[in-house]
C-alpha cells in the first residue's frame, strides 16, 4: 500500500495507522505501507511515536520526499488516502492513472473522483474501523483489488485535461 501527501493534520495519518493497527489483528496475510511526504518535524515525531505505540514499525515506512512517486505508485497495489479535508487531489488522479484500487476517506472531491472512475472505496472520514474493512477487503481480495484497478484505468479519462478542456468549453458556451 501507498500513501501520499505532506505528513501534515489534513491528511489525517493518525486514523490510517489506526486503521491499520486494526487490520494488523484481523488478516493473516502480510502487507505494508509506504508513506512519502514531509512534515514539521513534530509532525513527523508524532507519527513515528504512533507507528511504535501501535506496534506497526514492521508494516510502516515513512519514506520522506520522493521524486520517484510515479514509479513507486507502479510498485504497489493499492492507494489510501485517509484525508480529513482536501480539494481535488493530485495524488488520487496519478493513483487512478497509475491503475492503483484506491480506498479514501469522503472528503472534497475524493468521492466524486471514486464515483467516476468507479476504482476504488470512498469510506466515511474520521471512521477507522470502515478505512480497517475496506483496506482488508482490498489485502484479501486481489480479485476485487483488479476489478477496481480495471475500472479506474477505463474510467480516469474524465479527469483528463482534454476532458476537462472540453467540459469547460462546453459550459461557457452554454452561458453564452
Amino acid at each position: 500500500m501507498i500513501a501520499v501527501g505532506a505528513l501534515s493534520e489534513q491528511k489525517n495519518y493518525p486514523l490510517l495507522l489506526r486503521a491499520l493497527a486494526l487490520v494488523k489483528t484481523r488478516t493473516e496475510l502480510a502487507f505494508h505501507l509506504s508513506i512519502v511526504g514531509e512534515g514539521r518535524e513534530g509532525t513527523t515525531q508524532a507519527i513515528q511515536q504512533q507507528i511504535a505505540e501501535q506496534n506497526l514499525a514492521n508494516v510502516v515506512t515513512l519514506l520522506g520526499n520522493r521524486s520517484d512517486v510515479p514509479q513507486l505508485l507502479c510498485h504497489s497495489d493499492i492507494f489510501v488516502l485517509s484525508s480529513s479535508w482536501e480539494g481535488l487531489p493530485i495524488s488520487l488522479l496519478e493513483a487512478q492513472a497509475a491503475g492503483l484500487p484506491s480506498v479514501v476517506t469522503d472528503v472534497g472531491g475524493c468521492g466524486e473522483v471514486i464515483e467516476r472512475t468507479q476504482g476504488g472505496i470512498v469510506v466515511a472520514p474520521e471512521d477507522a474501523e470502515t478505512l480497517a474493512v475496506a483496506l482488508q477487503q482490498l489485502i484479501e481480495m486481489p480479485e476485487y483489488r483488479e476489478k477496481l484497478r480495471a475500472c479506474a484505468l477505463q474510467n480516469i479519462h474524465h479527469f483528463d485535461i482534454s476532458s476537462s478542456f472540453k467540459k469547460h468549453i462546453a459550459y461557457y458556451s452554454e452561458l453564452l
